[in-house]
């Protein structure tokens, strides 16, 4: 059984190295493991908010460098999964799958890695209930809003169906009027209260530099 001074002691010396912001990669090891089992480190979840073909993946990957962060996609799940097979199916099994990610991020941020959690939240409702969710079970996070305007929306829907047709989609699926119509009926533009920071997408700089290539 360890002595109880020498776990206070080592505890104070560790508080002190992190709170000189000393880099966690030259810790020994037992250092790390006493940071985070005291709740003295912990990840930060960025849940990224958009409508579909907004640009959510592109930004996610932009932020992943330089957070050096984890992304976890519901889609890319869904897609290795059952394949995007859509219909009544489809929604039960997406609630199940986010609920269990949204359980599964929280708990990764907690062992200490930054997470950007792709979810979308179209509704209110959503935004709501995950913020509520994480400030519950004290895991810090932030909404991010990928805002895009109606003609690059447009324009990367094209995009997004030519390479579905080519076979070059990935684990996107082929947005047809109808999907589409129903998708827009169930999105609802967030406030300003409800996300944390602002991404806006400018159409020349993704069509110069095509980074619809990477949504």
């Amino acid at each position: 059984m360890e002595n109880s001074t020498n776990i206070n002691c080592e505890k104070t010396i560790y508080r002190n190295i992190k709170s000189n912001h000393w880099k966690y990669s030259l810790f020994n090891i037992e250092i790390f493991t006493y940071l985070i089992k005291w709740g003295e480190i912990m990840g930060k979840v960025i849940i990224i908010c958009g409508k579909i073909c907004s640009g959510k993946s592109y930004y996610a990957k932009q932020l992943k460098d330089e957070l050096n962060a984890v992304i976890i996609s519901p889609d890319e799940a869904t897609y290795e999964l059952i394949n995007n097979e859509q219909g009544e199916f489809y929604d039960i099994f997406s609630k199940k799958l986010n609920k269990y990610l949204t359980k599964k991020v929280g708990e990764i941020a907690k062992a200490g890695a930054n997470v950007i959690f792709e979810r979308g939240l179209w509704s209110s409702k959503d935004r709501k209930e995950i913020r509520d969710y994480y400030n519950e079970n004290n895991v810090e996070s932030e909404i991010h809003y990928v805002c895009v305007d109606d003609e690059t929306w447009k324009y990367n829907i094209e995009e997004r169906n030519k390479r579905v047709l080519e076979g070059t989609g990935g684990s996107d699926f082929y947005l047809d009027e109808g999907l589409m119509k129903k998708l827009e009926s169930k999105w609802e533009e967030p406030t300003e209260e409800e996300y944390d920071v602002i991404y806006k997408v400018d159409i020349n700089k993704w069509k110069d530099k095509k980074l619809w290539i990477d949504q």
